[in-house]
């Protein structure tokens, strides 16, 4: 829809903090494509796959602009970016994130009868996570 901000900016971090800056039209799924390191380059290399920081914009262009911007600063400049909305630098929303792709993903793999809802169909496993997973597990057909 007109108006709603489809385009994001983001910064993700490794343990060691190493900061990575990208842009997207799908968060979630740039975000599990970090994780999985689906794609070579500096964030696979240096194990930034956890979501820090993030803004939304209505154009493309807007987004780029910002992107270019923020890899134009300094990491002294960064940090306080980051931390003035994640003091604490947790990786944002992780379970939510990685719990709907899942359904999702198992929802595509299994008919589903009508009475039963997506949740019922997840394996156990996919229900819990730990604090800070390496990656995320790969749904599977029961």
């Amino acid at each position: 829809m007109p108006g709603d901000p489809t385009h994001a900016v983001y910064i993700l971090t490794s343990r060691s903090r190493t900061l990575y800056i990208g842009v997207t039209n799908n968060l979630r799924r740039r975000v599990l494509q970090h994780k999985r390191k689906l794609k070579t380059g500096f964030a696979a290399q240096n194990n930034c796959d956890r979501l820090v920081w993030f803004t939304n914009f209505e154009y493309v262009d807007n987004a780029i602009a910002m992107e270019k911007k923020l890899r134009g600063w300094l990491r002294a400049r960064k940090v306080p970016l980051v931390e003035e909305k994640n003091p604490t630098w947790q990786a944002l929303a992780f379970k939510k994130l990685c719990c709907r792709d899942f359904r999702v993903a198992v929802s595509q793999r299994q008919r589903i009868r009508p009475q039963q809802t997506a949740t019922q169909s997840i394996p156990s496993s996919f229900a819990t996570f730990s604090k800070s997973p390496a990656r995320c597990p790969t749904p599977t057909a029961q």
